[in-house]
């Protein structure tokens, strides 16, 4: 009896297990869910993408690098025995005091007094668009205490309200874009190399209203080469924000001149819908590619029809219970 008992408990648990199992199992997977293998792909390529990049910088930037530590070793040595008055102590506190003006954001020089300040009007909205955006160039930054705290305070409200915004900014512009790419290819019939076709125009379009164009600009206002202006578009853009890089009006005009401030509302607006137009097109780009990535089906259908008699059967004597 004890044994016919013991068997009986636990053909039930065996019972009770399979459709909780199953169970577990037909939960549905939020939608773009990639199976486990497709993952790990993803994973591994990521990392070895990053690996990569390490790789190619190191080889490209070590050299210049080393050639530029020797060529400022050599420069101080020839500067020191130039000048016997002066120690290598001193020198040494005096490069420190220029290297911590330049963080905050001044060029120490002879005339460091004519200095335009950083945190004149414009130049602080400036500030302000670079830590809503998360661009943060680096260039300068609160010296203070209370600029401190009020820039993470500032940031928690400011970055949420601009992802809102720029969001809806970038549905219209989405939509602008979508119309004029419609005009232009309504003779393509394939609905696939329409989708293509359309990708290509957008981000055509943008390139040039956004970083060709800008980068004229950039070229007069900064004094830059203009390869340099179109990658600082670019690292602007993406948010990568090195910092090598910023607008600072060099060419000897003052920030505070009307040709200043209309140059930095510029650079303000250029930054807002520039990152509307980048964040759609990299988005654009991520379900492109999210739709070659194969999906993991949902089995909750299929778990269904799999349901055998002996689960009926046991769901019929759960309820009676």
């Amino acid at each position: 009896m004890e044994k016919s008992h013991s068997e009986e408990n636990s053909a039930r648990e065996e019972k009770t297990s399979a459709p909780e199992r199953e169970l577990a199992e037909s939960q549905p997977q939020p939608d773009g869910w990639v199976s486990g293998k497709v993952l790990a792909i993803l994973i591994v390529s990521y990392v070895l993408l990053i690996i990569l990049g390490g790789v190619i910088f190191h080889f490209i930037e070590t050299s210049p690098e080393q050639e530029t530590v020797v060529a400022s070793t050599q420069r101080i040595s020839t500067f020191l025995n130039n000048n016997t008055c002066v120690t290598a102590e001193e020198l040494k506190l005096l490069i420190e005091e220029v290297i911590n003006a330049y963080e905050l954001g001044i060029t120490a020089s002879n005339n460091t007094e004519s200095h335009d300040s950083n945190w004149d009007f414009v130049s602080s909205i400036f500030f302000t668009t670079t830590i809503v955006t998360t661009i943060g160039y680096g260039n300068i930054s609160p010296a203070t205490p209370g600029g401190r705290v009020f820039t993470v305070f500032f940031a928690l409200v400011g970055i949420p309200l601009f992802l809102v915004t720029s969001g809806q900014l970038g549905m219209r512009m989405a939509s602008l874009f979508g119309k004029i790419s419609n005009k232009l290819l309504k003779k393509v019939k394939t609905e696939k190399w329409k989708s293509i076709l359309s990708l290509v125009l957008v981000f055509t379009i943008g390139f040039l209203l956004f970083s060709l164009l800008p980068a004229i600009i950039f070229t007069y206002a900064e004094g830059w080469n203009y390869y340099v202006a179109v990658y600082y578009t670019f690292i602007t853009l993406t948010t990568i924000g090195f910092g090598d890089y910023y607008p600072e009006f060099a060419n000897g005009r003052s920030g505070e001149s009307a040709e200043g401030i209309f140059y930095r509302l510029f650079v303000n607006l250029w930054v807002i819908f520039g990152l509307v137009w980048m964040a759609s097109t990299l988005s654009a780009i991520s379900d492109a590619v999210s739709n070659v990535v194969p999906k993991k089906k949902n089995n909750v259908a299929v778990n269904k029809e799999k349901a055998s008699p002996e689960d009926d059967e046991f769901k019929r004597e759960s309820t009676d219970l």
